[in-house]
């Protein structure tokens, strides 16, 4: 499964290290592995900096990625984010 999330930046509409590493600190205690990037997004017709996640896993428990959705928004003081679920198969060599 692919679970793509995305989170906007704070008030200042920038995404600096000390909110990057918020996100990574709570990312780490729901997944083993994950890709963030960077970019431009727009909300409510305003521009921001924000993050894509990106998390490959082969098997999703909804309550823990629930879980890791409420501290992010509680964290970050986001209204919500919002998140893809994709099913497709993937293979580790």
């Amino acid at each position: 499964m692919k679970i793509t999330m995305y989170i906007g930046s704070d008030d200042s509409r920038k995404i600096d290290e000390s909110y990057l590493q918020k996100v990574h600190s709570i990312l780490q205690k729901y997944f083993k592995g994950y890709t963030l990037q960077i970019g431009i997004g727009v909300w409510e017709g305003q521009q921001e900096e924000s993050i894509e996640v990106i998390v490959l896993i082969q098997n999703l428990i909804i309550q823990e990625l629930e879980a890791c959705i409420d501290e992010l928004k509680q964290t970050l003081h986001q209204d919500r984010i919002i998140y893809a679920i994709e099913l497709l198969p993937w293979t580790e060599k």
